[in-house]
């Protein structure tokens, strides 16, 4: 879904300043946007009302884009691949009209618009290398006019933390419940079409109560509570969180490549202890293409980063061969559920 306010937007000069009770309230949506607000005012030690407000707020100034479920695709029978592609920028015409068609791709999941290396990464889901090949001609083919170079990648493996540092450096304690979970833990399971469209549903807006759904859906609530239950204990729902504005929080994005000559299972465990401990990584891709691992960071100030790879550098100076930093220049297209996977 092309995004009105990007998530990443290098040229964005507005920015909103939070206060702790923001921060606090952030924390807590960020791991489980389901999660009452009722219960987030017991945790921040503000009134129901006064929490529904500031979240509105979020909505209203653009810091909260949406909340939406997190899926593990593989479990639906899919595999993220990416492409990337320098274009010919003088093309101006051809390279909006290539964007406008890749938001309307039922298998894309973003595109991201570099200032670096390369131009454009897409990011999209298919059920093999086979299908994943046919995919980049279905993609590219009617612009190859403007495709100046082209690589793709399959992701192995995925650490997400949807978060920014002033968050995570928080550090609250506590469980956030969901009143979705069970414990009860299922093996693989077989949706039908309702299932997806619920699962649609969240995807676009994770905090619709049951009852809501049952409005566009023909089920009863409680129908619709057990098929999310069983969902989140096949983990096919991984979480519920939310997508944050983050040029708008004054952040700005980067990219950090490595590769490894002979990182062993060893560093590979040290490795995802840094990134949990980092509160400016929240994401980190291995990969099997031009690059073993990336990483996707925000910083406030540039200095942030400087230190962030020196510092990686030194603990890492064994296994890293070499390393490439990207800077984000816009993010075009956020869509975690794409359209392919309604296809029977």
């Amino acid at each position: 879904i092309m995004l009105e306010i990007p998530i990443f937007d290098a040229m964005h000069t507005k920015h909103h300043k939070l206060d702790l009770s923001d921060k606090k309230i952030l924390y807590y949506l960020l791991k489980n946007s389901r999660i009452s607000f009722t219960e987030i005012a017991k945790k921040v030690h503000l009134s129901k009302e006064s929490v529904q407000y500031r979240y509105h707020k979020f909505l209203e100034k653009g810091i909260v884009l949406r909340s939406y479920a997190t899926i593990n695709y593989e479990k639906l029978g899919y595999q993220k691949y990416h492409i990337l592609l320098v274009v010919d920028d003088e093309k101006k015409n051809l390279v909006k009209k290539f964007v406008s068609t890749l938001d309307t791709h039922p298998s894309v999941l973003r595109v991201i618009r570099y200032n670096d290396h390369w131009d454009f990464e897409i990011v999209v889901l298919a059920q093999n290398v086979l299908d994943f090949d046919a995919l980049v001609y279905s993609i590219l083919g009617q612009f190859e006019d403007i495709i100046l170079k082209k690589d793709t990648e399959v992701v192995i493996e995925v650490q997400e933390n949807n978060a920014f540092p002033e968050v995570r450096q928080l550090k609250l304690g506590g469980k956030v419940s969901n009143k979705n979970s069970t414990k009860k833990k299922l093996g693989e399971v077989k949706l039908d079409q309702l299932d997806l469209s619920i699962l649609e549903i969240l995807s676009g807006n994770a905090r619709l109560s049951s009852y809501k759904i049952s409005e566009k859906i023909p089920l009863s609530h409680d129908a619709i509570s057990r098929r999310i239950k069983k969902m989140l204990a096949s983990g096919i729902i991984k979480g519920f969180t939310c997508l944050l504005n983050y040029s708008d929080l004054d952040y700005q994005g980067y990219v950090f490549c490595f590769n490894s000559s002979n990182m062993k299972q060893s560093d590979e465990k040290k490795f995802i202890s840094y990134y949990k401990q980092s509160p400016y990584v929240f994401s980190i891709k291995k990969m099997v293409g031009a690059w073993d691992i990336r990483n996707y960071v925000v910083v406030k100030h540039i200095n942030d980063l400087h230190s962030l790879v020196l510092d990686f550098k030194s603990k890492f100076s064994s296994v890293v061969q070499n390393y490439q930093t990207w800077v984000i220049y816009k993010e075009y297209v956020f869509n975690p559920f794409p359209k392919v996977l309604l296809e029977e």
